[in-house]
């Protein structure tokens, strides 16, 4: 299954900046600003789903989230159109910030101790090495492969990359910031 910008009927998507309005550009990009405090609805639907548990247990808790992780990674990594990102990083220490990052997302964790800002975590990545939104697109392509490859049902995936989706408005916050 691939997930895809407009696949999740509860996530705004913009397409490009010239179509947004400067009224809904500045909402986005005062929600970015406050870094992963624009997630909390999210967070707090994931926290209490309808199914009576978080997202996060639904999905397996924390061995499934680290399975997923090191499936993303595998295919971020055999990915040419994002593994430079990751030269020189540890990627023993970036699986374990991404899985803590979604534990908390997806209800697991009542907090996050990484950069809770993710415009400016992520700013040298666009300034420096040409990050755009069609790498976060990526991301959400590998994610959602990863959690097919472990059998997680559909409605799960599209869940889940809903909580991430939340994270466009910062990627673009970036974006606009190197003038891209």
């Amino acid at each position: 299954m691939q997930v895809s910008p407009g696949a999740f009927p509860t996530c705004r998507v913009v397409a490009s900046r010239g179509h947004q309005s400067s009224r809904h550009a500045a909402t986005h990009r005062a929600r970015s600003k406050v870094g992963l405090r624009h997630m909390a609805g999210r967070v707090a639907a994931a926290q209490h789903a309808p199914h009576g548990e978080p997202l996060f247990a639904q999905l397996g808790g924390g061995p499934a989230v680290n399975a997923a992780v090191d499936l993303f990674y595998d295919k971020m990594m055999a990915d040419d159109r994002v593994n430079f990102f990751f030269k020189g990083v540890d990627m023993k220490k970036q699986r374990a910030h991404q899985a803590a990052f979604l534990s908390y997302a997806l209800g697991g964790a009542q907090k996050y101790e990484g950069n809770g800002n993710m415009t400016a975590a992520h700013q040298r990545l666009v300034n420096d090495m040409g990050m755009r939104m069609e790498h976060f697109d990526i991301v959400l392509e590998h994610l959602g492969a990863s959690l097919e490859d472990l059998n997680v049902p559909s409605e799960k995936i599209q869940e889940t990359a809903a909580v991430v989706e939340t994270l466009r408005p910062a990627f673009q916050e970036a974006m606009d910031k190197a003038g891209v």
